[in-house]
C-alpha cells in the first residue's frame, strides 16, 4: 500500500508526524482556538491521506460527543436566556 520513504516510515506517516507537531506549537506559541487547530489537523489528515476516510469523523458519532455537543447548545441558550431577558441592560 505505502512505500517505505525514510526510516522505515511511510509520507503518511512523516505528514502525520509533521502535523501533529505542528498542531503542538500552534497549541503553545499562539492564540488559536483549540477546537479551530483540531479540526484544521483533522481536515489536513484528511486530504492528505494520514487519516483513513472512515476514522475522518467516525470520532463525532459517539453518544458522549453529542452528549457533549448538547450541552454546549443548552449552555448556550440559558446564557441567552439569562443575558436578554432576566437580566437585560
Amino acid at each position: 500500500m505505502y512505500s517505505t520513504i525514510f526510516l522505515g516510515l511511510s509520507l503518511a506517516a512523516w505528514v502525520t508526524i509533521a502535523v501533529v507537531l505542528a498542531l503542538f506549537l500552534s497549541l503553545i506559541f499562539t492564540k488559536i482556538p483549540e477546537d479551530i487547530a483540531f479540526m484544521g489537523v483533522i481536515a489536513v489528515l484528511g486530504l492528505s491521506g494520514g487519516l483513513p476516510e472512515k476514522e475522518v469523523l467516525s470520532g463525532f458519532s459517539a453518544s458522549s460527543v453529542v452528549v457533549v455537543g448538547v450541552l454546549f447548545i443548552v449552555i448556550l441558550l440559558a446564557n441567552l436566556l439569562i443575558v436578554n431577558i432576566i437580566y437585560p441592560l
